[in-house]
C-alpha cells in the first residue's frame, strides 16, 4: 500500500480552513458587496476543503459525503491522493 503524507494533508486542511474563515469574515462585514473574484475564490476553497476532507475520511475507511459510495469517493479524491502519496526511494 502507498505511504501517504498525513502530516502535510492535515496541515493543508487546516490552512484551507483558516483561509475560508478569513474570507468569510471579510464577506460578512457590514456593507460588503461580494465581487466575482471573491465568490470564485470562496467556491474554490470550499471545493478544495471538501476534497481534502474526503481524502482524510477515505484513508480511515469512512465516507465524508454520504451521497457517495467508497468506490465513488476513491475516484473523487484520486487526484488529491496522488499529491499526498510519498514516493519510495529506488
Amino acid at each position: 500500500m502507498e505511504q501517504m503524507d498525513i502530516g502535510r494533508l492535515v496541515s493543508d486542511v487546516m490552512t484551507t480552513a483558516a483561509l475560508l474563515v478569513a474570507l468569510k469574515r471579510v464577506l460578512r462585514g457590514s456593507g460588503h458587496r461580494t465581487t466575482p473574484l471573491e465568490a470564485r475564490t470562496l467556491g474554490e476553497l470550499k471545493a478544495r476543503a471538501t476534497r481534502l476532507c474526503c481524502l482524510r475520511a477515505h484513508l480511515r475507511g469512512r465516507l465524508h459525503l454520504r451521497r457517495l459510495t467508497l468506490d465513488e469517493q476513491a475516484a473523487f479524491v484520486d487526484d488529491e491522493r496522488q499529491v499526498y502519496t510519498r514516493k519510495r526511494a529506488a
